[in-house]
């Protein structure tokens, strides 16, 4: 048990380290592109037109995958019931 306090310990002193580092400049970065007028969004820095832009556009696949998933459930089902008409037409005794 003590192994894996030594490892934590460790590991949050890393963490620590890391952030003296380079949070500063992250800080420092983040004052600049704001003052451009830039903001982030999905990773990525855009002004507020860039950002609408995006947003309507993913708006668009989402539904794009909506439909393609209610397809491929409308089609299983088809697919399900003719493969049970199927079986109760000419495989089961009647």
């Amino acid at each position: 048990m003590s192994s894996f306090k030594k490892i934590d310990k460790a590991t949050e002193v890393y963490r620590q380290q890391i952030r003296e580092k380079y949070y500063p400049r992250y800080l420092q970065e983040v004052e600049r592109k704001k003052k451009e007028g830039k903001f982030p969004f999905e990773g990525k820095w855009g002004t507020v037109g860039e950002i609408l832009k995006l947003q309507r556009e993913l708006k668009k696949k989402d539904r794009i995958i909506f439909c393609e998933i209610l397809f491929l459930y409308l089609f299983s089902g088809i697919i399900t019931y003719g493969l049970y008409w199927l079986l109760v037409r000419f495989l089961l005794p009647r």
